[in-house]
């Protein structure tokens, strides 16, 4: 049954372990995540671990959840990858318009209403809308694109299972640290424009976003 419920990806940043909140109770899936530790036999022992359950778990779920994969002596992963200078916005606009509407269209989508805080994380596989800001030390991470319509100065790492082709739209982009798959622009140039990031030729760039309407 824990096979159904939860499943477990190796990345080069640690496990992410991936809950189907929409088949089931809470209860049932913490029985079915100590099952799979057992069954593991110690082999997870010292992983670091990501959650990404398919809906967001509560603060007190998570702790509950964080506390079961302690006792197995797993801990909270850190993505760290090379650190790159900021990155210079380019006058061009990208044309993305059909890019982004296809890696939002590619999979799950979910969305999220209102302020992230300070302290909170959320993890998605698949694509991610936030419609509201990302404060100071929040977290949104996604395996697709990512797309916030607010202002954002906390943490943002679309393509986080390795997906290139994902990308980041932002309204308001005035700090924090932006992941997309491995690259990392870790000093932001504020903009107040909305703007989007993407990987071109093995590079991020940053540049407006201009929807064909607005050109």
């Amino acid at each position: 049954m824990a096979n159904n419920l939860i499943s477990i990806k190796g990345t080069r940043n640690g496990l992410v372990f991936y809950f189907n909140t929409k088949v089931t109770d809470f209860k049932e899936l913490s029985c079915a995540l100590e099952e799979k530790l057992l069954e593991s036999d110690g082999f997870l022992q010292g992983a670091s671990y990501f959650l990404q359950p398919d809906t967001p778990f509560t603060d007190e779920q998570r702790l509950v959840v964080e506390d079961i994969l302690q006792k197995y002596q797993m801990k909270r992963g850190e993505i760290t990858a090379p650190v790159k200078k900021a990155l210079p916005i380019v006058e061009e606009p990208l044309s993305q318009d059909r890019k982004l509407l296809e890696t939002v269209k590619d999979g799950d989508t979910q969305i999220l209403t209102g302020t992230i805080r300070s302290g909170k994380q959320y993890s998605f596989r698949g694509n991610l809308v936030l419609l509201g800001d990302l404060n100071v030390g929040a977290e949104i991470f996604a395996s697709g694109s990512i797309i916030i319509l607010g202002s954002s100065r906390g943490l943002v790492h679309a393509g986080a299972e390795g997906d290139t082709n994902a990308v980041i739209v932002i309204s308001e982009l005035l700090g924090g640290q932006i992941r997309l798959a491995d690259k990392v622009l870790s000093e932001i140039t504020s903009s107040e424009k909305t703007l989007i990031i993407a990987i071109k030729e093995g590079a991020l760039t940053v540049a407006p976003y201009v929807t064909k309407a607005g050109k």
